[in-house]
């Protein structure tokens, strides 16, 4: 793993919608992205949710539930993380620490039960959290 990877942490009750709102704004820098849940269950209620998102926002995606190429895939979403399958450039971590692959960018998505683990294996540059109003601090 890179010794320059940016990691940015977010706590939240909402992991879903934080998910899909970081998964929109990257997509629409260009980026490719991996997304690791913690079991099929997340990945199926994921999945759904990115196709729901916005009326007008489009984010193209495939799980490891589909049988396809993770390659030709701008966003990925597994709960079997052994590699960047689909070279992506951010990994966002669902409420689960991932294990130790090499990405550019590492975001760790967590409730307040799992950010304490999330921060003592990969220290975030920055954590935010989510405010009462919806913001971040």
């Amino acid at each position: 793993m890179g010794d320059t990877m940016d990691i940015r942490l977010y706590e939240t009750s909402d992991i879903v919608k934080a998910v899909c709102q970081l998964t929109e704004k990257l997509y629409g820098q260009g980026k490719r992205i991996q997304i690791i849940c913690g079991n099929q269950l997340m990945v199926v209620g994921l999945d759904q949710a990115l196709w729901q998102f916005k009326q007008l926002s489009f984010l193209p995606h495939m799980t490891d539930l589909d049988n396809v190429d993770p390659l030709t895939q701008p966003i990925f979403i597994t709960s079997n993380l052994e590699s960047n399958q689909n070279q992506a450039d951010v990994l966002i971590s669902c409420n689960v620490i991932p294990p130790k692959v090499d990405f550019t960018s590492l975001i760790g998505i967590c409730n307040a039960e799992i950010c304490p683990q999330f921060i003592a294996v990969y220290p975030p540059n920055q954590h935010f959290v989510q405010t009462e109003e919806g913001g971040w601090k």
